[in-house]
């Protein structure tokens, strides 16, 4: 069963709505049933998860007063690994669209953090190269980034992070087929 957010949304409200109103106590039950098999659905649980790390990180470099998101940082990052990477590349590496990554440019770019550059190849494309500025950001942030990514981790043994990502690596390769 796939649901989206806004159907969860909805559930959780009407359920709220429903135990606040005393309406039918046998729908209720329904729809408690329902939300309960929503909450054991495993991509749920996959989604759930990736937000939380994206929220638990945020909340970390807001506590160090990082004035990026984690998104911008994933995007700083990408430029810093490929040297003159165009938008496009840098969308398809990160799955996100044309609009998205061109908000997370440009704020970047605004920010100083990042420099766009004429193509040489193409000149209605720019390539993104990372500023001095953008170079300290990343030297700075690396600590703090490293502390995020295995927080959520670090009770896990080897085994089971070995585990995690064989079985993360057969469903991205399910739905690359």
């Amino acid at each position: 069963m796939n649901v989206t957010y806004q159907q969860l949304f909805s559930l959780t409200y009407q359920l709220d709505l429903l135990i606040k109103l005393r309406i039918n106590s046998c729908l209720a039950n329904y729809f408690i049933i329902f939300a309960s098999m929503i909450n054991n659905n495993l991509y749920f649980k996959i989604e759930l998860t990736a937000r939380r790390i994206r929220q638990y990180g945020q909340n970390v470099l807001k506590s160090h007063n990082i004035d990026i998101t984690i998104e911008q940082w994933l995007v700083l990052n990408i430029i810093n690994e490929n040297e003159y990477i165009n938008q496009i590349s840098v969308g398809d590496k990160l799955v996100k669209d044309k609009p998205t990554i061109s908000r997370m440019v440009n704020h970047l770019e605004k920010k100083e953090y990042i420099i766009k550059t004429p193509s040489s190849i193409d000149s209605r494309k720019v390539e993104l190269s990372i500023s001095k500025k953008g170079q300290t950001l990343i030297n700075d942030l690396y600590p703090i980034i490293e502390k995020i990514r295995f927080s959520g981790l670090s009770k896990l043994s080897e085994k089971e992070n070995e585990s995690i990502e064989t079985i993360l690596n057969k469903i991205l390769k399910n739905l690359s087929d």
